[in-house]
Order: C-alpha cells, then sequence, then structure tokens
C-alpha cells in the first residue's frame, strides 16, 4: 500500500483495513476450493467402493460393505448424485442378503437329498434354520427333524431286535438246533431286523420246511435291493439274478447290467444274460460287448456253397434261436438293431455283401484289427464274418490273434464263433 503524503490517520487506516479485508477473503477463497477438491475425491473413492462391491460373490461382507459404503454417501449428502447412491447401496445389500439366503437354501436341498443318517438328517435341519421363513426353510426343517427321530427311533428298534435275536439264539442253543422250528425262527426274526443274507441262508438249509421257499425269495429279494442301494451292482445283481421271474427281478437285473456297464471301463467284463461279455467300445448310451467264451464246433454255413454273412446260417442262429435262448425279453429289448457293413475281402477283392440289420454278429476283418488288444484269449480259430479268397470261404482269427484273410470253407464246424452286439444302457 503507497502512503501519499498530506494523507490523513483517519485515510491511512481505512486503507490498511480494507487491504486486510481483501487479503482474508482472498483466503477463504482458497480454502473452500480445497474443500471441495476434497470432497469430490471422497465421493470418487465410494464411486470407485461400490463399484468394486458388485463384482463380490454374495456373502455377508459383501453386506457389510454396501453398509459401510452407503455410511459414506450419506456423509456426502447433497453433494452431485449421493442421495441415489444411498437408495441403490441399500437395495443392493437387500439384494445380497437374499443371495445369502438362496445359498444356503440350495445347499440344505442338497444336504437332505444325501442324507441317510439321523446326524446327516439333524445338520441339514440346523442349515434350513440359518434362513428362516425363507421360502418352505421352516417346514423343510420341521421334516428333517421328524425323519431324524423317526430313524433314532429305528435305530432303538433294531437294538432291541438284534438283542432279542441273539438272547433267542443262546435259548435255541441251550434247547438245540437240530429241529427245523428253531431254525425257522430264527430266520423270520432275521428277516424282521433286515439280516437278509442271515435268513436266506437259513432258509434255503430248510428246504420245503413250512414257506421257507417262498422266503428265501423274498430274503435273497431283499438283499439284493439293500446291496444296490449300497452301490454294490455286481453283487445285487447275481442275488438277483438268482430269482427268476420273482417280482420284478427281471426288470432289475437289466437296470443292474446297466448301472455296472454305466460305470465300467473298455476292458471290463459285464454279465448280460447267461454269459459274460467284455466292453471294446462306448458311444454315447451304447456299448459294443463281445462274447468273452467263444461258441465251439460251429460252422459258417451249413452247406460248402458261395454265400456272404446276409445269407449264412451263423447270422440266422445268432440272431434268433441264441438271442432268445441267451437273453430275457427284457434284455432283448436293450439290444440294438444295428446296421451291419459288410465289406469286400481287402486283400482278395471277395464281395463282402449287402448291409444287413442284425442284433447279434461276428467281428469283420476290420473291426478285429481295431479291438486286437481287447479280444479274448482264443483256444481255437474263430470265425469272422469277411468273406476269404472265393464266396465259398470266410476269413478268421487265429488261436493266436492273427487275422487270416484267406479263410476256411463256410462248412467247416472246427471253428469257433464270438458273438458281439450293441447295447443301450441309457435309460438306467
Amino acid at each position: 500500500m503507497q502512503v501519499m503524503k498530506g494523507d490523513s490517520f483517519e485515510e491511512i487506516k481505512q486503507q490498511t483495513t480494507s487491504v486486510e479485508t481483501l487479503e482474508a477473503s482472498e483466503a477463504t477463497i482458497v480454502t473452500e476450493d480445497e474443500i471441495s477438491k476434497e470432497i469430490e475425491s471422497e465421493y470418487q473413492k465410494a464411486i470407485k467402493f461400490m463399484e468394486s462391491i458388485s463384482c463380490m460373490t454374495a456373502c455377508i461382507d459383501k453386506v457389510r460393505m454396501y453398509k459401510k459404503v452407503t455410511e459414506q454417501f450419506v456423509a456426502l449428502s447433497g453433494y452431485k448424485d449421493s442421495e441415489i447412491h444411498i437408495k441403490q447401496c441399500k437395495r443392493n445389500a437387500k439384494k445380497a442378503k437374499e443371495a445369502i439366503k438362496k445359498i444356503i437354501y440350495d445347499r440344505a436341498q442338497f444336504h437332505k437329498t444325501k442324507s441317510k443318517t439321523t446326524e446327516d438328517f439333524k445338520q441339514t435341519a440346523a442349515e434350513f434354520r440359518k434362513v428362516k421363513g425363507y421360502l418352505d426353510a421352516d417346514e423343510l426343517a420341521e421334516l428333517c427333524d421328524l425323519k431324524s427321530i423317526s430313524m433314532e427311533r429305528r435305530g432303538i428298534k433294531k437294538t432291541f431286535f438284534r438283542w432279542g435275536m441273539i438272547v433267542l439264539c443262546i435259548l435255541l442253543l441251550v434247547i438245540g438246533l437240530k429241529t427245523s422250528f428253531p431254525k425257522y425262527m430264527i430266520a423270520n426274526l432275521s428277516m424282521t431286523i433286515g439280516s437278509y443274507h442271515l435268513a436266506s441262508g437259513l432258509y434255503e438249509n430248510l428246504g420245503s420246511y413250512m414257506d421257507s421257499e417262498e422266503k428265501l425269495l423274498e430274503s435273497k429279494y431283499q438283499y439284493g435291493l439293500k446291496l444296490e442301494a449300497k452301490g454294490e451292482y455286481t453283487k445285487a445283481l447275481t442275488t438277483i439274478s438268482d430269482l427268476g421271474d420273482y417280482k420284478d427281478s427281471l426288470e432289475r437285473e437289466v437296470d443292474l447290467e446297466k448301472l455296472i456297464i454305466k460305470n465300467g471301463v473298455v476292458g471290463k467284463t459285464v454279465s448280460i444274460g447267461k454269459t459274460k461279455w467284455k466292453i471294446l467300445e462306448y458311444n454315447n448310451n451304447q456299448v459294443l460287448l463281445l462274447k468273452t467264451k467263444a461258441l465251439t464246433d460251429i460252422s459258417y454255413h451249413n452247406v460248402p456253397e458261395n454265400i456272404t454273412w446276409e445269407t449264412s446260417q451263423l447270422r440266422e442262429f445268432l440272431n434268433s434261436e441264441y438271442r432268445s435262448d441267451t437273453f430275457s425279453k427284457q434284455e432283448q429289448n436293450s439290444i440294438v438293431l444295428t446296421t451291419v457293413t459288410n465289406s469286400d475281402n481287402t486283400v482278395y477283392g471277395t464281395d463282402g455283401g449287402s448291409e444287413t440289420e442284425d442284433y447279434l454278429f461276428v467281428l469283420s476283418m476290420q473291426e478285429a484289427q481295431t479291438y486286437s488288444t481287447l479280444l479274448p484269449t482264443m483256444n481255437a480259430d474263430t470265425w469272422l464274418r469277411t468273406p476269404g479268397t472265393g464266396q465259398n470261404c470266410a476269413a478268421f482269427l487265429s488261436s493266436n490273434g492273427k487275422v487270416m484273410e484267406y479263410g476256411y470253407d463256410v462248412s467247416g464246424n472246427q471253428m469257433t464263433a464270438l458273438p458281439a452286439m450293441w447295447f443301450n444302457y441309457g435309460d438306467k
């Protein structure tokens, strides 16, 4: 400030006061500017925080973070669109809570389907109670409680019967097991407590005593169901297949065969019908099977004449008599009617004939080579459906596994045959 000569004290004082006011005003402007920048920085941090939370999976931390960022926007109330973000964060927090409930509910539902023991059902009921009031969680929790109580009671009942059986066995041993009646009573008690395998052995020893034959079938049937429920499919199949046409045993037999195939691998041996088969290939819901033991002393055709696989006696036999004798009607329904390609002999050019529709067939030269590492050990030469050097002979597989393209007279009956088939296991 420049003071001129002649200025009075009052004038000088007023000039000084004006300068100080101006300087204070400038300082205030700078401070508000800084505050504005700080508010904008906090706003941007809140925006980024909110966006990062949206990428998280539903969990309790996500809910807490939404509450925290809501508080940050509340602190910024009135600045830009903070009010809108406050509402959005509250909605998102609510959605996260609902998503958490759904996750817990779905997990409880999954555990419910897998629960087998009393403790399993108790834990599942506790899971449903974590989302009390959500959908039908309360009802399902009560159902799981009832199931666990029911299983506990059954367990007590089984324990009671087991002890009763022990006491009865001791008494019967004292009396003596020379008569059939004590054995029969123990067998009945074994059935009651679910010891079906023991009951089967006792009923079998009793023969035709009273209704032992009928109860033998039922005990074996129940034992088979028990094995199937435990996932012991091979044992279950052995048990069920002994029952013949008892109840739905024939249908269950096929179902078990399919379960074994479904859980099998290439090269594994499975039982279908009255014989065993080796798995050569899986294709969608179908499997190519080859008999493990060859049919012996069988000719390709009954007379020495020019033929193809289409007109051969071996083809007719496999698809008629052999098929009906080896498989039940239920099993036959799962054997796939296959379009069989009959290629020419690749060495001699002999005509392989037309395509055929077969349930059962023998391998061609090409198929024998494709599955050479999976073929069973053979003690004799085995027919192939491909023709040999001429139409009156057919190629064969030697006992050491080599493809013999020149073939053998179709009427020769010193040969063997390994039937093959495609089997549908997809409906189980």
